[in-house]
């Protein structure tokens, strides 16, 4: 899209010179040249502004879905590293409870 809205900016450029440029007997035609290359300009710029809202939307919609799939992943992550510290915080008392034990039982 890009190219072809530089190549019909070229040509309206072009357009716009030989109108500078163009004698009275062919100001008519240069005028009409003129005005259809702006009227391609100005289509194909339309047309781009609405694909370039729309692919920024598509964008945005992807962004927001893998941000929701970071942020799940995440939890989940969190919640397996609660309930591994959770469980060596029960062996770590266990184990602290029979070493106490076994130190009362030894004297």
């Amino acid at each position: 899209m890009l190219n072809r809205r530089t190549c019909l900016l070229v040509n309206y450029e072009d357009s716009n010179r030989v109108l500078d440029k163009a004698k009275p007997a062919k100001k008519a035609a240069a005028e009409e040249a003129k005005v259809i290359a702006e009227k391609a300009f100005e289509d194909c710029s339309e047309v781009a502004r609405i694909e370039l809202a729309a692919f920024k939307h598509q964008r945005l919609l992807a962004f927001q879905e893998a941000l929701r799939l970071h942020a799940e992943a995440k939890i989940k992550v969190a919640h397996d590293m609660h309930a591994l510290l959770a469980k060596s915080l029960v062996y770590f008392k266990q184990l602290e409870n029979s070493r106490q034990q076994h130190a009362t039982t030894m004297y």
